[in-house]
């Protein structure tokens, strides 16, 4: 997957505020530095947040939206080096599917994206879920259309 100049600036402004900030959860103190692999690519962050872009296996040449041609971008709320991506296969199929989000991060969070949250995504809406506990507190997650 090809790298943008959006993604690079997020992900070298995250290193650079995770540095700074860091997790006060975590005993390293070390902020997360966006990136990763799991189902498809995530890339970048920004401060509180991570944003992934997943092309899954339909990614097209086209600039609509659209979640199972295009993959999703996902949202992590005070993130700190968590990392989630949902496939545009996995929208396709549109089976319950419970994520590990721990990535980068000391501790670890999952978050359950249901039948029915990939019914929305299949119609390219954004969904919205929470984290479980970890480290003595939860995450909002939104997963939107590319």
């Amino acid at each position: 997957m090809e790298l943008t100049r959006k993604a690079f600036l997020q992900a070298s402004f995250a290193l650079a505020a995770g540095s700074i900030l860091g997790c006060g959860d975590d005993e390293s103190g070390s902020g997360g530095s966006g990136g990763g692999t799991t189902t498809g690519t995530t890339t970048g962050t920004t401060t509180g947040t991570t944003t992934g872009t997943n092309t899954g296996q339909g990614g097209g040449g086209g600039s609509a939206v659209s979640c199972e041609d295009n993959g999703t971008d996902v949202t992590i709320a005070g993130n700190h080096g968590h990392e989630l991506v949902v496939g545009a296969d996995e929208v396709a199929a549109g089976a319950d599917m419970t994520y590990d989000i721990t990535g980068s991060s000391m501790h670890a969070h999952s978050v359950t994206v249901t039948a029915a949250n990939f019914a929305e995504l299949q119609q390219n809406n954004s969904i919205t879920v929470t984290s479980t506990d970890g480290g003595g507190h939860t995450h909002s997650v939104t997963v939107s259309c590319a």
